[in-house]
């Protein structure tokens, strides 16, 4: 009969579980996050797919591609979708091209006069748009800097001052450069500032940096700088026509001027830089003609090389009649697009083999020279392009509206996206494919710059219909208020049924009852070969919009949404064949929402012609209120007698097509740092299909001794919400399995205060095997604190062990409840309050002066071990560790901790070594190596930190080898289960070496274990290392039969620190 032995001293090894991996990680029952987010690497579904979409950048999510047209890099065309369990099939995102617009908004507004002399860039990391402008206030003029965050789209401005210099002239023009390190330098006629922290705060960058010149930018009307290789270039319209340009190599803090006198060649233009360092200069000449040329150096004067070089987009008079403006941008993988604006029109082209070749009806028409803007910029933004805008119209006799700045943002990703026939320039935009003389009847766009009625030099862009309401332009846009105000364009009536109608809109009061719009829009679409059409009428209530038939005289679409909430964009549109189609979204996001689907009936023509009225029909209150940024409307043979849809779906998107070089993409990046994508290998076919998974800084792996054995590097959640982490232990034949007879969870490098050990059959109903507590006695501490100084204070509770020195460095305290701060160093000491023995300090890494001065605080381990005994075998299926939120972590300091830390962690069985006599040996290596100079002098240098070395040893046992119930221990004063029999220790070490790999992986070594169920935080009792050397039984006396008494010994063991 075995007997339990009482006088042990319980040691032993916490061995990690080969089953606790990545793989076995449940996605089901998981919830963590990981810091750090970096690119992955793609996969494909199949592997004679050679082409690799690659990510770089940065990379938040894991992310599902596929080729959406087939080929190899610079033509497949590429759309992807989060792979995150949320996105389906209906989220794939694809690319529309930059010749239509997307949306509109207001960039800044104020009281004054808003100069044209703006220009616009992009941050290459955050992808945030950065427009520098200036406006007159008060006596000054005034540079701003306003801002489009490049992922949820939220507009903010910054005043950086006056412009007025050391010669007391107010600047006229500015312009803006990114450096490499993310300063943001704006230069305003001779003056110029700078901010390193996204434009919050400026300082002054460079005074005198146009001492040298004889010519300065300060009163010029437009400026541009930008770079070349490498170096800064700055080209200036001094008056008139003229041209000068500067040049600077140290980043614009001074400037050399190229040339003695002025060259005459335009006084609108814009330049892109290229990613192979060149520079493109679009500009409109003297004779009204759009052109572009090539600079490839800094110092390049624009005299020798314009009438060479420069290319001409498009001849005065021709597409969009007298040229304006300009304005020119390059994405990041190179596609180069230019943009003219005309009279009453803006055309974009795209430059493919030495040529602009123009998009046949990008970008957008008005109608009416009162309705388009005056002076345009651009620059690309995560697959688009942004058009900042003035808001002067070019009627100089209706003005618009001098007191904002503008965007229209053109194309980019999202999951409904214009299609295109295989040729990228037949991609559709709103402008009628004519001529100016020609009209633009099949296409009409509308932005708050003037009334939709204002009569231009020429055109009414929009006829009145209803006048028994009122039209204004606010600061948001047009507020069309009280019934009977609308606005109609006709339509030509020679295309089939199909229309695509767009609007941008927030309504304050609408009225939620009847079939006409309050507001909304009439729309009427004839055939005139069949004599049929559709009469639709969309009606926009607060809550919903609804598509209503007239020719059927019910309704066909019902989308319910906010309509007050925000400026929402919405997407009607009709094929040739009568299928309807109702989507919205707001500006920041590239999903858009299905509002609907339908068919509606057709009805006889009966003498009509296709049109479109929007606004507030005649019937209902007076209160009805709403304000309209953009309406876009469109019916034009884009193939034939085709007019071109919008499509969503991955199997008819088209896609982006994907370079060599990276693109920036929305969503799958962070707010900082944006995701590039590009190509690299082979080729696709169409639908070749790719998972890319994202990796991390600081996975969830690298807290797993097997993957990463040092806790330098672990695991960070990105927030202190909860975490939890649950591993899988089932398999196709099982449900249930064990962990061990005795379970430690052991976790070093934390900064919160708690987490649970929890197991589950079915991941339902759970069980809590432990709770690890890294502060188990070292709460209720009283502190005094005095600068970045803690010391013993009165009125607490005591420390349970004597703080060795520097035991505490890189350990946390939390001070008064909240204030989580790290420790850089202690000094030795009994925290016991009123003791005359030796008291310890504590020095904190960073303090800010939010931490109360007195309290009590508790004390979080390096590291702690929990130790889980029970009555009999537990078998669960599921493992969890759950960190419970909202735990004080330290949020300042030089690594300012915005979520979970875990540097390792070990959860296995706690393999038992009970005995009745052992000693020990600790020692430390410092680590640091040594030279001798040739003087004699020692130098050493620190390699890291020093680990430490135990070696254990034990007394001899006694047993009998053949004894098929040996005498064992069991914790909990007999009360649990048997852990191991005497003189087990070789035989235990010889599993844990099967399970480590042949001691492969990282353990954790305990001198001084509890024998009930606990946690034990203090170094000196335990060890994270590898177990070295050899294993050894050694045999100190036996009898010559096999089945008699032994005594034996294991061979000492060696545990080497792992840090």
């Amino acid at each position: 009969m075995a007997s339990r032995l009482t006088d042990e001293t319980l040691q032993g090894i916490i061995c990690p579980d080969s089953r606790v991996t990545l793989d076995n990680i449940s996605a089901t029952y998981s919830s963590y996050t990981e810091a750090g987010p970096l690119p992955g690497v793609p996969v494909a579904d199949n592997t004679a797919d050679t082409l690799r979409p690659i990510i770089s950048g940065t990379q938040a999510y894991d992310v599902r591609g596929g080729i959406v047209r087939a080929g190899g890099v610079g033509d497949a065309e590429f759309a992807f979708r989060k792979n995150d369990g949320v996105e389906d099939a209906d989220d794939w995102r694809g690319w529309g091209s930059p010749d239509a617009p997307v949306w509109v908004d207001v960039m800044y507004q104020d009281s004054g006069y808003v100069y044209k002399a703006h220009d616009c860039v992009t941050d290459p990391a955050s992808q945030a748009v950065l427009a520098a402008h200036i406006s007159y206030t008060g006596l000054n003029y005034h540079v701003f800097l306003s801002t489009i965050n490049g992922n949820t789209a939220a507009i903010s401005s910054v005043d950086i001052g006056s412009t007025l210099n050391d010669y007391a002239v107010p600047a006229a023009c500015c312009s803006l450069h990114v450096q490499s390190s993310g300063r943001i330098v704006v230069f305003y006629g001779q003056g110029s500032k700078y901010s390193d922290d996204s434009g919050a705060t400026w300082t002054v960058y460079s005074e005198g940096a146009w001492d040298r010149c004889d010519i300065n930018p300060n009163t010029s009307l437009r400026m541009r700088v930008f770079e070349i290789n490498g170096t800064l270039c700055c080209i200036s319209n001094t008056a008139n026509n003229d041209i000068m340009m500067w040049a600077s190599t140290d980043l614009g803090k001074t400037w050399l001027q190229l040339n003695s006198t002025a060259f005459t060649l335009c006084a609108k233009f814009d330049v892109a830089t290229m990613p192979d360092g060149s520079a493109w200069m679009t500009f409109i000449d003297v004779s009204g003609n759009h052109k572009a040329v090539q600079l490839t150096s800094a110092f390049e004067w624009i005299g020798d090389i314009a009438a060479s070089r420069a290319i001409t987009i498009d001849a005065a008079a021709s597409l969009a009649g007298t040229y304006g403006d300009c304005a020119i941008a390059c994405d990041p993988d190179g596609r180069l697009y230019a943009y003219g604006r005309g009279e009453e029109k803006v055309v974009a082209w795209r430059y493919i083999d030495s040529s602009f070749d123009v998009y046949s009806t990008g970008l957008l028409g008005t109608g009416s020279d009162a309705v388009l803007f005056n002076a345009i910029a651009a620059t690309t933004t995560m697959g688009r392009v942004a058009l900042v805008t003035d808001a002067e119209s070019v009627d100089a006799g209706t003005s618009g509206e001098v007191d904002r700045l503008m965007v229209t943002m053109c194309g980019g990703w999202s999951t409904l996206v214009a299609d295109h026939p295989g040729n990228r320039q037949l991609s559709p935009g709103f402008r009628d494919s004519g001529t100016e003389s020609s009209g633009d009847d099949g296409a009409r766009h509308y932005q708050a710059i003037n009334l939709p009625t204002t009569a231009g030099s020429s055109h009414v862009a929009w006829a009145a219909a209803g006048a028994g309401g009122a039209g204004s332009i606010t600061a948001e846009g047009l507020r069309v208020y009280g019934k009977n105000q609308m606005y109609k364009h006709d339509l030509p009536d020679d295309l089939g049924h199909a229309f695509v109608l767009e609007w941008q809109i927030k309504v304050t009061t609408a009225t939620d009852s009847g079939f006409t719009p309050k507001p909304g829009f009439y729309v009427n679409s004839v055939h005139t070969s069949t004599s049929t059409r559709y009469n639709l009428r969309v009606n926009i209530h607060s809550d919903e919009v609804v598509v209503y038939c007239h020719s059927c005289g019910g309704t066909v679409i019902t989308a319910a949404v906010d309509t007050t909430a925000a400026f929402r964009i919405y997407h009607l549109q009709m094929t040739g064949a009568g299928d309807l189609l109702l989507m919205h979204r707001l500006p920041g996001e590239t999903v858009w929402t299905l509002g609907g689907t339908g068919s509606p009936s057709t009805t006889s023509v009966g003498g009509t012609s296709s049109y479109v009225q929007w606004g507030n029909d005649t019937t209902g209150p007076v209160t009805q209120d709403a304000t309209w940024k953009m309406v876009q409307v469109r019916r034009i043979a884009d193939v034939g007698t085709t007019q071109l849809m919008w499509v969503k779906g991955q199997a008819s998107l088209v896609g982006k097509p994907l370079n060599s070089q990276g693109s920036p993409v929305p969503v799958i990046g962070t707010s900082a740092q944006a995701a590039y994508l590009h190509a690299e290998g082979g080729s696709s076919p169409d639908q070749a299909a790719y998972t890319i998974a994202a990796a991390h800084q600081h996975p969830v792996e690298n807290m797993l001794p097997s993957v990463e054995p040092s806790p330098s590097k672990g695991w960070r959640s990105t927030s202190t919400a909860e975490q939890t982490i649950t591993w899988d232990l089932g398999s196709g034949t099982t449900s249930k399995s064990y962990m061990g007879k005795a379970i430690g969870l052991y976790m070093s490098g934390v900064n919160f205060t708690t987490c649970e050990l929890r197991y589950s059959d079915n991941g339902a109903s759970w069980s809590t095997a432990g709770t690890l507590d890294f502060t188990t006695g070292l709460s209720g501490l009283s502190y005094t604190l005095t600068g970045d100084v803690v010391e013993v204070g009165s009125g607490g509770s005591n420390a349970a062990k004597y703080l060795f020195a520097e035991v505490l460095k890189g350990a946390h305290v939390v001070l008064d409840t909240n204030k989580n701060r790290q420790i850089s160093a202690n000094l030795s000491g009994g925290w016991v309050e009123g003791s005359t023995t030796v008291l310890p300090a504590l020095r904190l890494a960073a303090v800010d002066g939010t931490e109360s001065a007195s309290g009590t605080c508790k004390i979080i381990s390096k590291s702690a071990a929990c130790f889980m005994y029970s009555n009999s075998l537990t078998t669960a299926r599921y493992w969890q560790i759950k960190i419970p939120a909202s735990q004080p972590i330290c949020d300042i300091g030089d690594d300012a901790e915005s979520g979970y830390h875990i540097g390792s962690m070990v959860l296995g069985e706690f393999v038992a070594f009970p005995t009745t006599g052992a000693d020990w040996t600790e020692s430390t290596s410092p680590n640091y190596a040594e030279t001798i100079t040739r003087r004699g002098n020692r130098v050493r240098k620190s390699l890291g930190p020093s680990p430490k070395r135990w070696v254990m040893n034990w007394d001899p046992a006694d047993r009998f080898l053949d004894s098929a119930a040996p005498d064992y221990f069991s914790p909990g004063g007999g009360s649990q289960q048997p852990l191991a029999a005497r003189a087990e220790i070789y035989e235990q070490l010889r599993g844990i070496s099967e399970r480590t790999s042949s001691l492969a992986t990282a353990v954790v070594a305990v001198k001084h274990c509890p024998t009930a169920t606990g946690v034990i935080n203090w170094s000196e009792s335990m060890m994270y290392g590898f177990l070295s050397g050899e294993l050894e039984l050694q045999n100190v006396f036996s009898e010559n039969d096999y089945d008699a008494q032994q005594a034996i010994r294991c061979g000492s063991i060696i545990i080497d620190e792992s840090i």
